[in-house]
């Protein structure tokens, strides 16, 4: 968070603590959304801060370099001005400062427990990544726009101790039976790499692999789900055990672990799980 928070007017200590909230969830949901994260405040009646910006890890991002501790005007950010005055999210198309490109920018207020709004969660996707978002099965669409408003109201604290996910990590969803609802190309080259069958949609996990029962069975608890994911990073070796980040070996016998490949769990919703 940007020093420069301080020098926001009308906010407490506690209001710094829920933007803190939101700043933890950032990083998670920026590699999920393939999106740059910036999370803004109110300098004054017609500037704005952006006191966090987080660049994704699993694409290039739409900044040289990372923007926290800009301030902007109503005329460079007006959506973004018009949350933090009003409190209602929408979404436009518009371009970065000093480049062409286009991108789709949605903004998400961030309110205090009384109801307040205090802040602003702008989301930023370059226009290829949001045409190819829009192209995936809805069930996966939905788990991303529930994860990216958990993000905006501070229910992803308890993330900031996953690693970052990268450009070669895979997703796959399942729901409260285990049964596997989406599953991405990485994630189905992962699998196959360590010679488990890779279609799987519609199959209950455990089906499929015998480790998986006891993971996503703790992955249900309100913060268990990310302290499993943390220690089970590199679930998929392959090896039939319960592995803690290769295997608990310095080197694990699976391509996949080798590779370093990823499973992450994401609780976005009552019914459903994103990993």
């Amino acid at each position: 968070m940007d020093p420069k928070i301080d020098q926001c007017p009308d906010l407490t200590a506690e209001d710094v603590a829920r933007l803190r909230a939101v700043e933890a969830g950032m990083y998670l949901t920026a590699d999920v959304s393939r999106s740059d994260l910036l999370l803004c405040c109110l300098l004054a009646s017609n500037r704005g801060l952006i006191a966090r910006h987080v660049m994704p890890s699993s694409i290039a991002s739409l900044y040289p370099q990372e923007a926290t501790g800009a301030v902007f005007s109503e005329e460079e950010q007006p959506l973004v001005m018009r949350v933090l005055h009003g409190g209602r999210s929408g979404s436009e198309q518009r371009e970065i400062k000093g480049s062409r490109a286009p991108i789709i920018q949605d903004v998400y207020p961030v309110a205090n427990q009384a109801g307040i709004v205090i802040g602003a969660l702008a989301v930023q996707t370059n226009m290829f990544a949001h045409e190819r978002h829009h192209r995936r099965r809805y069930i996966f669409r939905h788990a991303v726009s529930c994860l990216l408003r958990m993000c905006a109201h501070g229910e992803l604290e308890c993330a900031q101790s996953l690693s970052r996910f990268g450009l070669y990590d895979g997703i796959y969803l399942v729901d409260r039976t285990r049964t596997v609802l989406y599953m991405s190309g990485i994630s189905a080259n992962l699998f196959r790499s360590a010679g488990l069958t890779v279609d799987v949609e519609g199959q209950r996990a455990p089906t499929w692999s015998r480790w998986t029962k006891r993971w996503w069975m703790s992955c249900w608890g309100p913060a268990r789900a990310w302290r499993s994911a943390a220690r089970r990073r590199t679930v998929a070796c392959g090896c039939g055990r319960r592995c803690r980040c290769a295997c608990r070996r310095r080197k694990c016998p699976s391509s996949i672990g080798r590779a370093g490949g990823s499973c992450y769990a994401v609780e976005t919703a009552p019914a459903s799980t994103a990993c």
